[in-house]
């Protein structure tokens, strides 16, 4: 079985010109942790997501998980975070995408999938080789509905 078995065909997904406020409500909406990004054209640019959303409301230096910033010297107030997000509802999602993220081809092979979403603990773009054009998106949810139809 491959991924263009059970890939999810199209895909919902973002421009790059998109906001991150219409993002957020599609995410939110869809219950998706991350959408692909794609061109006009079709061309797979990345994923953008709930992780890139709560980046925009942290501090710069708590990103970085290898400086084990306490933030507890911080004022725990929520109507700040709710300016930050309000703030950030107009940035373009191309300035905040995920671009290392695996991506999947639509030949490549089931146990390839469950490595990869294990691995990356997130959904994956499915792209073509040769053009980069994104053509689909599998979940865990899509592997584990392929997988128990096997039985």
């Amino acid at each position: 079985m491959t991924v263009q078995t059970f890939m999810t065909s199209p895909p919902l997904s973002l421009r790059p010109d998109d906001s991150v406020g219409a993002a957020a409500q599609q995410l939110i909406e869809n219950r998706f942790v991350n959408l692909p990004v794609a061109d006009r054209d079709g061309t797979y640019l990345g994923l953008f997501g709930v992780f890139d959303l709560l980046a925009l409301v942290l501090p710069k230096a708590a990103l970085d998980e290898s400086a084990g910033l306490d933030l507890g010297f911080l004022k725990d107030d929520v109507s700040s975070i709710q300016d930050l997000l309000e703030e950030a509802r107009f940035f373009k999602v191309g300035d905040h995408l995920s671009k290392a993220t695996p991506v999947l081809h639509p030949e490549s092979g089931t146990l390839e999938a469950v490595l990869a979403l294990y691995r990356g603990r997130n959904t994956l773009a499915v792209v073509e080789k040769e053009s980069r054009k994104l053509v689909g998106m599998v979940s865990y949810w899509d592997a584990l509905r392929a997988l128990m139809r096997q039985r």
